[in-house]
């Protein structure tokens, strides 16, 4: 079974040249897990439920159904809104803008379990960092100085301040960031000018006292690495690891995104190790690794190399990973596509630094239930040819984390489906990238019973949960 997978797969970037997408699968997921019994699902919506005659706004929902408390006004209204929870749920930092208008564009913090609107200043939610469990929002500002400025909007106050510009002046920004639970921003990047001469690292930030701390990662490749020419352009590669925060709040977890390695930062003894996990890779993996390198984008060019999606399980034993990989392929007219494929999921024991568990689904991205009792996994593939993108999503594959079964697989709205969870993990909401629409999954007998349609942007903070609805 596994030779068979993998020369299907082998056979879509080979072939892609003068392929086309082909349907979602309707029946059975494009790959099978190696782990126990796979259960496909692609269950009929059972109820549609209409949402475009609500205000624009965000509004307060019944889990089950996402439909609005009855005698609840929406705790906000613009023509558009977006923003981010703080881990704990109690607080939601918003941009709230008007269509057409820049300068009425406002930040607001709400205290979720009153509804209360505790800060409300004119601005947007530029290089937004994230939201600390006590409500205070943080962003990074770059200033003239040509230096990176970490800034705070506490809840109630009227306008950002300064915690700390004490970032190494050789230190740039090409990765993500994590807040750590425990008040430590931690922020991805490299030391030094050029690619080919920097070095990867992290930079801590105490924000209690605006303190950093630096750590060099020379095992870490993160940004470009290289290029292709391709004519009139040329596509880039890069590399983008995942940057992941332990709920314990002491430690981050670097995954490569080049090779099947993790670092591990402990940012209370400093102390840095790096765990080669390339010996439990099956062989299928390594011919994986070998054939065909991933691709993330960049500018909105074409591009190739290697994207990582990782997340920590509520314990903090168990890393669960993901990833793409791409190749530029030429025809024999000389013409080019980029491919981008899928490329499964592993689980990986952060006690032993041992792998636990492989799935080989055609999955890239992955979210995990705030008990820890399910795994979500995702997927997309994508083949680029020259200013047209073809996209085919490869649905939404559960994984029950007890037993490491593959248990389900739903067909996802469209091209880049994200997931979230009901706060009593009763319920699994898969919300399109189009906006739109909102498949309502009860994680009990994987079964979509509702579906919910709307304006552009509708989507839901399923921690708490609220439904937007975006922009009319």
């Amino acid at each position: 079974m596994r030779l068979s997978i993998a020369l299907v797969t082998i056979a879509l970037v080979v072939g892609a040249c003068t392929a086309t997408l082909d349907p979602p699968p309707t029946s059975q997921p494009s790959s099978t897990s190696t782990i126990g019994p796979t259960t496909t699902s692609t269950v009929p919506t059972t109820t549609t439920t209409e949402v475009s005659s609500h205000e624009v706004g965000l509004y307060r929902v019944d889990p089950a159904t996402l439909t609005p408390v009855t005698g609840t006004e929406p705790l906000t209204t613009g023509d558009g809104v977006w923003g981010q929870l703080s881990d704990n749920g109690e607080w939601l930092a918003l941009h709230v803008w008007v269509e057409g208008d820049p300068e009425t564009d406002l930040i607001q913090v709400i205290h979720i379990p009153s509804g209360e609107i505790v800060t409300q200043v004119p601005g947007r939610l530029n290089d937004l960092v994230g939201v600390a469990d006590d409500g205070t929002v943080y962003t990074m500002l770059w200033r003239v100085t040509e230096r990176w400025t970490l800034r705070k909007l506490v809840p109630g106050a009227s306008g950002f301040a300064d915690v700390s510009d004490d970032f190494p002046s050789e230190f740039v920004h090409r990765g993500p960031t994590a807040l750590i639970q425990s008040g430590i921003l931690v922020w991805l990047g490299t030391f030094g000018g050029d690619f080919e001469e920097s070095v990867a690292g992290i930079v801590s930030i105490d924000l209690t006292d605006g303190s950093a701390e630096s750590y060099r990662l020379p095992g870490v490749t993160i940004g470009k690495v290289g290029e292709e020419d391709l004519g009139d352009e040329s596509a880039p590669e890069i590399v983008d690891p995942a940057l992941v925060g332990d709920p314990a709040g002491h430690r981050v977890l670097v995954v490569h995104a080049d090779r099947l390695a993790v670092t591990e930062v402990d940012l209370m003894t400093g102390e840095v190790a790096e765990h080669d996990l390339s010996s439990s890779a099956s062989w299928l993996g390594r011919l994986f690794t070998w054939l065909v390198p991933p691709a993330t984008a960049d500018g909105g060019g074409p591009s190739f190399g290697t994207t990582k999606s990782a997340v920590l399980s509520p314990s903090g034993e168990r890393l669960y990973v993901a990833s793409a990989r791409s190749e530029v392929v030429w025809d024999d007219d000389g013409e080019w596509e980029v491919v981008t494929i899928p490329q499964g999921v592993q689980a990986i024991d952060t006690v032993t630094w041992e792998m636990a568990a492989r799935w080989d689904v055609p999955a890239s991205t992955v979210a995990v239930s705030p008990d820890g009792n399910y795994l979500v996994a995702t997927g997309t593939t994508m083949i680029d040819r020259l200013s047209i993108t073809d996209f085919r999503s490869e649905g939404v594959f559960v994984i029950d984390t007890m037993t490491d079964e593959l248990i389900g697989h739903l067909e996802g709205p469209n091209e880049f489906p994200e997931v979230h969870f009901s706060p009593d993990d009763d319920y699994l909401y898969i919300v399109g990238s189009g906006g739109g629409r909102i498949d309502i999954v009860d994680l009990a007998t994987l079964e979509i019973t509702d579906t919910v349609v709307g304006p552009e942007q509708l989507t839901v903070f399923g921690d708490v949960p609220l439904l937007v609805t975006g922009l009319r």
